[in-house]
């Protein structure tokens, strides 16, 4: 199911909700790009970048909060908040998809 959103008299894709319960939401006029995705796991992913070159920056689920960098594809994650700590990465590893449940 796509929502749109008129501004100026144009419309814009705004959100998408998929079969499998996730739902995109977008930002922009004309080329939307991603900016969340909601799993029905209760995770979020926080992306950044232009259309078809989204990154993912940040990663909440079950009371974590993870920070990523690098290009994408290429993630990997350099801060992680839980319980009221700090902990922080260096290296390649590990990696964006060790956050992903969905």
């Amino acid at each position: 199911m796509k929502f749109y959103e008129e501004s100026s008299g144009d419309p814009r894709k705004v959100r998408v909700r998929f079969p499998d319960g996730q739902v995109h939401f977008y930002d922009g006029i004309g080329e939307e790009r991603t900016v969340r995705v909601e799993f029905p796991s209760g995770q979020v992913l926080f992306l950044e970048g232009p259309k078809d070159e989204e990154r993912i920056v940040r990663v909440e689920f079950d009371g974590k909060v993870g920070s990523f960098e690098g290009p994408r594809g290429k993630e990997r994650i350099v801060r992680v908040e839980l319980d009221g700590q700090v902990q922080f990465y260096e290296g390649p590893a590990p990696s964006a998809n060790s956050w992903r449940v969905a």
